[in-house]
């Protein structure tokens, strides 16, 4: 019996050292993209900032985002009966424990911002022509400012993680000043505006975030500052890029009225009144909240008309006046 004990412990002990030995534990991913592996090339990197694109598109497509920020515009307007009116109470809910509405909206904008990240520093080191790799990390850049947008007229300050999440280190970032939000959003706006081509440039597919993007947005977060803080010099900006918009020439107002809201005309897609819109299909797993709320196969989140409403609100609180320009159309 003791010799048997001796026999087993030491064949324990040789199947150890093969396995030691012989074995290469090292674990090579088949079923999800190893991001150590990935990002290697251009093709890669725009990869990556379809990623980004996607998860902008899932946050913006739960209607419940909507309802907290767009309610009372003539964006979710449409979508509210006198049945359901009470939804227009951006704070409806609030004190529910189970409810997850502004919870959603936070995972969701972080998945952005942590996907923006990524793209901005593994693309560091992909090899590709320079004027390229700034449009996609321009493109995304605009995107995460829409994102910390939504973020601070939400929640106030929030954190603002500086690189992208590779583990369970360094989670535990502190909320920014809403200050340091705007500055934030304002600087990568900057970059933005810096970078990318107006709308309809040789090559530069039209649903991509463009220079006039950037503008309408530089306009809204001008305005929202100019009535926090009641400060004239940032309505003035607010109308500078406003104009910057409408004076492109690029962007104009729809005839027909159709061909703006109309779900099954084909017209209403990225048109001549649109200046960044998400892009939907009918295809399966799609995200399709912001669908069901208004009844739309594409968001506009910037329509010519909205920059028009912008300027006119800037220059009321300026002068004193309401400017007409186009508003009659």
């Amino acid at each position: 019996m003791k010799q048997l004990k001796y026999i087993l412990s030491g064949l324990a002990l040789c199947i150890l050292f093969i396995f030691n030995s012989c074995t290469d534990l090292t674990e090579t991913p088949y079923t999800f993209i190893d991001p150590g592996s990935f990002y290697k090339n251009e093709e890669q990197l725009n990869a990556g900032l379809t990623n980004v694109y996607k998860n902008f598109r899932s946050m913006m497509s739960d209607y419940t985002y909507t309802m907290r920020i767009e309610e009372c515009t003539e964006l979710g307007q449409p979508c509210q009966t006198k049945e359901n009116g009470h939804y227009i109470n951006c704070w409806y809910d609030i004190n529910n424990a189970s409810s997850s509405t502004f919870s959603n909206v936070w995972k969701a904008a972080y998945v952005t911002i942590n996907s923006t990240n990524t793209v901005l520093a593994r693309g560091e080191n992909v090899t590709m022509n320079d004027d390229s790799k700034a449009a996609i990390f321009a493109q995304a850049r605009f995107l995460r400012a829409y994102t910390y947008f939504i973020l601070v007229r939400l929640y106030g300050g929030v954190p603002i993680p500086e690189t992208f999440t590779s583990s369970l280190d360094g989670l535990e970032i502190p909320r920014e000043s809403v200050e340091t939000v705007y500055d934030y959003i304002i600087t990568d706006l900057e970059y933005c505006e810096s970078i990318l081509p107006t709308r309809g440039t040789s090559s530069y597919e039209v649903w991509r975030v463009s220079k006039g993007a950037v503008q309408a947005l530089f306009s809204e977060v001008y305005l929202t500052l100019a009535s926090m803080e009641d400060n004239n010099s940032y309505y003035q900006k607010c109308i500078d890029y406003s104009e910057k918009v409408i004076k492109s020439d690029i962007y104009d107002l729809v005839e027909e009225y159709t061909d703006l809201w109309y779900a099954f005309n084909a017209n209403a897609k990225n048109n001549k009144e649109s200046i960044f819109e998400l892009q939907f299909s009918a295809e399966a797993n799609q995200p399709t909240g912001v669908i069901r709320c208004l009844a739309l196969p594409i968001v506009s989140l910037f329509r010519d008309m909205d920059i028009c409403t912008i300027i006119a609100l800037a220059h009321l609180y300026t002068h004193g006046k309401v400017m007409t320009h186009k508003m009659n159309a």
